[in-house]
């Protein structure tokens, strides 16, 4: 797939468009992408000269989008593919466009004097080749988005941390761990909220969870509440389960939660909240904080196969 000169005009969210990539790509797929390069000797001629590049333009009768919303590092693009899903394969960073005899020896200067403080490429464009890894990651790299606390974006009917998780949590989560021995988890803090798409089928919710062994400790009781997400709480029928399940020490355990399953594409709103009398049980006061609640890996719908759907 070619995936030319568009990434640098996507205005809010270019993880969205990698994940489409991603999901019609054939396993092991090539995506080629190619991007204006924001390091190249022409911004800095531009500064120093006073001038302005042509992306830096309005086109207002081309409508939004025709100019670049954003121009990448090379570097930076390599970090949102291989952040979502794709291995990079290649990268290089070339001039295009043929310069005048005096612009050339000027940016010839201007490139050794930069090779001083940094060895960035400073070509016009940036060439990218990437296969497509076995599962896309909704993951947004902090030097690039802003925020994203506040995004969410429900998609799927299965929650897996570290794949989806940065869109379909809501509050109530410690930050995402990667365990010794492999395991992606969040921990809950108070109640913590997972956001699924209703596959209109299957007979209830399941969660992969574990709480932590300690000597004379009890099992976990965990209220579990599955409710329409953007339903009125007044609504008699927003609330499709509500039960608590004591979550049995030291290993990792699914417990499935039956209910009735709402209508297709339904947001829906899993709701884990740990015993706040248990989380503080002294028995329990050598584990830090966090790890007194409930790790999860995964939320999903019965029948629902979870990683690496897109």
């Amino acid at each position: 797939m070619i995936f030319s000169e568009i990434i640098e005009h996507l205005a809010i969210n270019p993880v969205r468009a990698l994940a489409e990539i991603h999901r019609v790509l054939r396993p092991d797929g090539v995506v080629v992408v190619t991007t204006p390069n924001h390091l190249a000797l022409m911004r800095l001629e531009g500064f120093l000269l006073g001038t302005r590049e042509m992306v830096d333009r309005y086109s207002p009768g081309f409508g939004y989008g025709a100019r670049h919303n954003r121009e990448y590092f090379p570097e930076e693009l390599r970090e949102l593919l291989e952040s979502t899903g794709f291995v990079v394969e290649e990268i290089t960073v070339r001039h295009l466009n043929e310069t005048p005899p005096g612009q050339r020896f000027r940016r010839a200067v201007w490139s050794r004097v930069l090779h001083w403080y940094s060895n960035h490429p400073r070509g016009e464009h940036i060439f990218l080749r990437a296969r497509r890894a076995s599962s896309f990651r909704w993951t947004f790299p902090a030097g690039l988005f802003d925020n994203m606390d506040f995004y969410v974006l429900v998609r799927h009917p299965w929650l897996e941390m570290g794949v989806n998780d940065s869109t379909e949590c809501g509050f109530g989560w410690y930050p995402l761990e990667r365990t010794n021995s492999g395991r992606v988890l969040r921990w809950t803090r108070g109640t913590a909220q997972a956001l699924l798409r209703s596959p209109g089928r299957g007979s209830g919710v399941c969660v992969e969870c574990f709480a932590p062994l300690v000597a004379a400790a009890e099992p976990l009781p965990v209220r579990v509440v599955v409710k329409g997400r953007l339903r009125s709480k007044d609504d008699p029928d927003v609330v499709y389960a509500d039960e608590v399940y004591r979550i049995e020490r030291g290993a990792w355990r699914s417990i499935r939660v039956p209910c009735r399953v709402p209508e297709p594409g339904e947001e829906i709103q899993v709701d884990l909240s740990p015993d706040p009398g248990a989380v503080r049980s002294p028995a329990l006061a050598m584990l830090p904080e966090k790890e007194r609640g409930l790790a999860v890996q995964r939320v999903w719908f019965e029948g629902v196969t979870a990683r690496g759907a897109s």
